[in-house]
């Protein structure tokens, strides 16, 4: 890997065996396959990173967030406290809904 850039909010590129190759936001005109794909991830709030090699778009990758085990812990004794839990995130919405769904956290 050579030449990485890290561009904050859409993605990583580096050359890799003297090809670019791009990780990035999945937005734009994608051949029918992987337009499917980005649906699916989507849909299962997953969020999609397009993978581009010399510019072509590849591979779509559906990344999803894990809820750490001591989560469920520390809302549950949140709640206790009578402290009210609320779920605020950069992320998409599908994907920040199930988190918040995953912990019982309704806002």
């Amino acid at each position: 890997l050579s030449d990485f850039a890290a561009r904050p909010g859409t993605g990583v590129r580096g050359h890799v065996e003297g090809r670019l190759v791009e990780a990035g936001t999945a937005d734009g005109l994608l051949p029918p396959e992987l337009d499917a794909a980005r649906t699916a991830a989507l849909d299962a709030a997953q969020t999609p990173v397009l993978v581009r090699v010399d510019g072509r778009p590849e591979a779509l990758l559906a990344l999803g967030d894990v809820v750490r085990p001591g989560s469920y812990h520390a809302v549950d004794r949140l709640r206790r406290l009578g402290v009210r839990p609320v779920l605020a995130t950069g992320d998409e919405e599908k994907p920040a809904r199930a988190v918040a769904a995953a912990l019982g956290i309704t806002e």
